[in-house]
Parts: C-alpha cells; sequence; structure tokens
C-alpha cells in the first residue's frame, strides 16, 4: 500500500490512484462504473459510510449517501413518510404545484447551459424515485421482509449494524434501485492495545459474516435474463491496509504497509488466492500477474491491479486506472 495513513490507504482504494497529500484525486471507481453502465436505476449509485469523489464523470453517477440504512425508507418517500400538520387543502395545494411541469426551457440563456440540462434530469430522477414505491423493499420491520430479516439475523437494534448494511446493499441491487452500492461493513478497527483480540477481531468477524451473506443471498437470487445476481454482479472488498503481524508493547497491532483484498462474482476466477507474503515480517512479494504466483522477476500488486481488474471483468472501461489487470483473476 505503500503508507501506514488511514485516509490515504482508503482513499487509494477508492479512486484506484495514490492521493495527493490526504487529498483523493480522480473519481471514485464506483462513480466510474455509474457512468459507465446503463443509468436506468432510480439512484445509479447509493453509498453508505463510504466516501465518494465525482471529477469527470455525468452528474447522475455521483453517489446518493445515505447516514442510516433505516433513512433509505424515508428518502424514497414523496413526503419523506413523516406525518406533517399541514392543512389537507394546502397540502392538496402544494401537491398540485409540483406537480407541474416547469422547465427553464432549452431557448438560448440559461435554459440551454449544461447545468440546466443537469437540473432537468436531476429532477426528472427525483419524480421517478419518490413515485417508484421502492421504498416498501426498504421497510426493513415490515412482515413483507421477514425473509430478509431471517436471512441477515436482523432482530430488534440490528438494523444499523453490519447485518444491516449487507441487507442494505442486496436490497438496493436486487430490486432495481442502484446500479452500483458502496458500504461499510466493519468499522472502529483502528485497535492498537490489548483491547485487539475482543474488538478488533469480533469486528472483522461481524463484517465477513455479513459478507458472506450478501455473498449467498445473490447467489440465491434469479438475475433478469436467468442466472444469479452473483453471476450478473462484481464485488470487491478492502481495508486501507493490514495490521502488523506481531503484537506491540501494548499487546495490540499496528498499521502494516501490506494489504489484500477480496473480489468475486461474474467474470473473476475465484477459489484462489493471488499474491502472498514473505518469511520476513509478513511483507508483500512480487508477483507474475499472469499465474498470480510469486516471482522474483514479477510486480508488486497494488489497488489499481485489484480494481483495473473488477471492471474489465465487469465490461467497464478502465483505462483511467493506468494499470494493467491481473489476467490469473479473470475468466477466459
Amino acid at each position: 500500500m505503500a503508507t501506514l495513513t488511514h485516509e490515504v490507504g482508503r482513499r487509494y482504494f477508492i479512486t484506484g490512484r495514490p492521493p495527493a497529500g490526504l487529498t483523493a484525486r480522480g473519481s471514485s471507481v464506483g462513480t466510474l462504473c455509474a457512468g459507465q453502465l446503463d443509468p436506468d436505476r432510480p439512484v445509479p449509485h447509493l453509498s453508505h459510510l463510504v466516501e465518494s469523489y465525482n471529477v469527470d464523470q455525468p452528474a447522475y453517477a455521483a453517489a446518493m449517501p445515505v447516514a442510516a440504512v433505516d433513512h433509505v425508507q424515508y428518502i424514497l418517500q414523496e413526503n419523506l413518510g413523516l406525518a406533517t400538520g399541514v392543512a389537507p387543502n394546502v397540502r392538496g395545494a402544494l401537491g398540485a404545484y409540483w406537480q407541474k411541469t416547469r422547465d427553464c426551457g432549452n431557448e438560448p440563456g440559461i435554459g440551454g447551459t449544461e447545468l440546466a440540462a443537469i437540473y432537468r434530469d436531476n429532477r426528472r430522477r427525483a419524480r421517478e424515485v419518490v413515485t417508484s414505491n421502492l421504498h416498501r423493499q426498504f421497510q426493513f420491520q415490515s412482515p413483507e421482509l421477514a425473509a430478509v430479516r431471517a436471512h441477515y439475523g436482523l432482530a430488534a437494534g440490528m438494523l444499523e449494524t453490519a447485518y444491516g448494511r449487507a441487507a442494505l446493499a442486496a436490497q438496493a441491487l436486487k430490486v432495481g434501485l442502484s446500479r452500483v452500492v458502496s458500504v461499510t461493513l466493519a468499522n472502529a478497527l483502528d485497535t492498537h492495545d490489548n483491547t485487539w483480540a475482543n474488538d478488533h477481531s469480533t469486528r472483522l468477524a461481524d463484517g465477513f459474516n455479513a459478507l458472506a451473506r450478501l455473498l449467498a443471498d445473490l447467489q440465491a437470487t434469479e438475475a433478469p435474463g436467468g442466472g444469479s445476481m452473483l453471476e450478473k454482479t462484481t464485488l470487491v472488498a478492502f481495508s486501507e491496509f493490514q495490521r502488523t503481524p506481531r503484537l506491540n508493547e501494548r499487546n495490540g497491532r499496528d498499521h502494516h504497509l501490506g494489504n489484500c483484498a477480496l473480489v468475486a462474482g461474474g467474470g473473476l476466477r475465484g477459489g484462489q488466492v493471488i499474491g502472498s507474503s514473505s518469511d520476513s515480517a509478513l511483507g508483500p512479494e512480487l508477483i507474475d500477474l499472469a499465474s498470480g504466483r510469486s516471482d522474483e522477476g514479477g510486480e508488486s500488486l497494488f489497488p489499481e491491479h485489484v480494481l483495473t481488474s473488477a471492471l474489465v471483468s465487469a465490461g467497464v472501461d478502465a483505462s483511467s486506472l493506468r494499470s494493467a489487470p491481473i489476467p490469473a483473476l479473470l475468466r477466459g
């Protein structure tokens, strides 16, 4: 990773480019995907607790951030799902007003600018979102979503956890809300003292278990046109860096220059480990990209290798990352 700084490692993997200091460079890879895939979803790019950047992609590709899993059901409703004390006649008049088509027009002047075109497109998309009735697919405590609760173990008070965030990602993809979803499955992992054994490992276990349930959910769901949703989805899981193999003087683990990522889905050759770590401080070894095995004459793996491979497997142009993919990771 060539960094021991949280923000640098995280933004490196989010964009596929080394940051300038702490500042991210380029668009998020999720934004890049949303900009190239068919923009036919009400919310093309959904993000929960993951930074997102849009430097050079269409406006619709920018992530719609949500602060909590439970917020999604309200965001997707025209009245935010909230009771109001506004008199019915006033509410009706306001509704009639907002239903009217208003446009900047395409005549010369501001109505013909790119900004006006973005406004018109965003307004159309917003109308589609709040009239889609998709909010019902995110009311996780409703009887209709009992099977979802059972699969992810969403007992009372469990929605804002790794399992709730995994359920959010799956629902957004399965019901057609979004084409690209970014979520954080494990956080509060920066443990440097003797809380390592109880805190860090437990949070990681929850994150990986939630990820496993997400993958199983997508595998069991039929995709439009046949096959499973997992076969039509590309998934990348990462952290900003790994922890030291040895315990420090506080019986904790510090930041380490190595890292690893997990990828799954259509177009990828799964069931294998690409690369390896050395016997000396568990540092990453050079690998042959074609075979995925250690090779003294090989290359160092960086986030852009992993992300380029994921994009290529999904049929997305990855040339902006200026990196070769990992042939050993790709099918065919």
